[in-house]
């Protein structure tokens, strides 16, 4: 199992970075800080799960390739990502750590997701502002990654729906998907 992530979809293209299975934090389980870090930052994501093998997959088949879509958080070292720049050192130490994805339980397929208009929400002390629109890029997205790598049944592709925030010890991070809860992770 992978998870991609994305990282960028604007003027340059589709950007992304894989995390381990280990990175995945599941069952609305507790997401401790970790030591190596003072700045926790986190981002709201759109989960789509894969459900076929596939490379070298056109934009115009991709909707055949995923089944269902979900809910899901993910956390960065943004001081350690900024030292990893800084240094021209690889940036997996700040992204792709233990317990650094949280995924829902469920998901839901693709039909309702479109027919809700793709409507989440998203809560930490405040609401987090959200934005769907690279819900709208999937197909392009699966084409993109595809070229790079086989995609197989059970990959999932975390697609940024927030900014990242700064998160703390203590707060709890809720995700919101048609109304129903999808994930919700206390910061310890």
């Amino acid at each position: 199992m992978k998870l991609i992530c994305i990282h960028g979809t604007g003027g340059r293209g589709v950007s992304y970075y894989l995390k381990p299975d280990t990175a995945l934090l599941r069952n609305n389980a507790a997401f401790y800080y970790p030591d190596f870090t003072t700045q926790l930052e986190a981002q709201i994501c759109a989960v789509v799960r894969l459900c076929r093998l596939g490379r070298s997959i056109s934009e115009r088949f991709a909707a055949r390739y995923y089944d269902a879509v979900g809910a899901g958080v993910t956390f960065t070292a943004a001081d350690l990502l900024a030292r990893c720049k800084a240094e021209a050192q690889p940036w997996d130490t700040a992204l792709s750590f233990d317990y650094s994805a949280a995924v829902s339980r469920e998901f839901i397929g693709m039909a309702q997701w479109r027919e809700s208009r793709y409507r989440m929400r998203a809560h930490a002390d405040a609401d987090i502002p959200l934005s769907p629109g690279n819900m709208q890029l999937v197909d392009k997205i699966i084409e993109y990654v595809s070229n790079f790598m086989t995609v197989k049944i059970g990959d999932y592709l975390f697609i940024p729906l927030s900014p990242p925030f700064q998160v703390r010890r203590g707060q709890r991070i809720e995700t919101f998907l048609m109304d129903n809860k999808m994930v919700e992770v206390e910061i310890k």
